[in-house]
């Protein structure tokens, strides 16, 4: 696949390969062994396509293992902390793509969105679906998806959304059925905007609990991460193949 901002590595790539032979050159007279000036590999390695991961802790869960799983195609980066919500995405999108290029965008935003807290709650993240407030309500979380979308659309990169993942019917502050609303209304959007799907909701709702962290929690075990990380890093490989 042709990517839209390979023109400027290619010519960064030049220029690198220019510099390298050239000093290359420049050391056989003093050199007293035979010199081999050979800039393919590094010319390689550099043109890999340029990855950004955007998502919660749950793409923080499966980063290493698909930078590991696509280390000799792409290079794979993910922004700094937690996307966390919708509201969140919109203060700081500017700040994580600022200066930089990618090639391929995955991005995900909704379990922060989805979140009861209340300041009251002894649970250690404040959750609270009984008496807490929700995060982001579902009309104002379509509203900032579609801002969000409008703008990873301006980077030229090619975008996969991440279907939100699935969240255990006791979790302490978030409930099953909002993930699904949630889900099919960033579908729609990404439907309208042509923009893949990477359904890591249907992989994590077939997980055992062996693959979560504890039970009634939407975090994954390294066994949960390493199969979402798989699939990941899939979706990604589709696109560079």
């Amino acid at each position: 696949m042709k990517f839209p901002n390979c023109n400027c590595y290619k010519l960064t790539q030049k220029l690198k390969t220019f510099v390298a032979f050239s000093i290359c050159i420049a050391t056989l007279p003093f050199s007293s062994v035979p010199v081999v000036c050979d800039t393919k590999q590094d010319l390689i390695y550099e043109k890999r396509p340029k990855v950004l991961l955007i998502g919660d802790s749950i793409s923080i869960g499966y980063t290493p293992q698909v930078q590991q799983q696509l280390v000799d195609i792409a290079y794979v980066e993910r922004i700094d902390g937690n996307a966390a919500s919708t509201m969140n995405g919109l203060k700081k999108i500017d700040s994580w793509l600022y200066g930089k290029n990618f090639d391929i965008i995955h991005f995900n935003w909704g379990l922060h969105d989805i979140a009861y807290r209340n300041e009251s709650s002894i649970h250690k993240n404040k959750l609270d679906k009984l008496n807490g407030k929700k995060k982001v309500e579902i009309e104002d979380y379509r509203s900032n998806l579609k801002n969000l979308v409008e703008r990873l659309k301006k980077t030229g990169a090619v975008l996969i959304w991440a279907s939100t993942t699935a969240v255990p019917d006791n979790e302490p502050g978030r409930f099953p059925k909002d993930v699904v609303a949630y889900n099919s209304a960033a579908s729609i959007i990404m439907q309208n905007n042509q923009i893949m799907t990477n359904d890591l909701y249907s992989i994590s709702k077939s997980f055992d609990q062996d693959m979560f962290v504890a039970p009634n929690n939407v975090h994954f075990s390294k066994l949960g991460s390493s199969l979402l990380a798989n699939n990941v890093a899939e979706a990604i490989k589709r696109q560079i193949r």
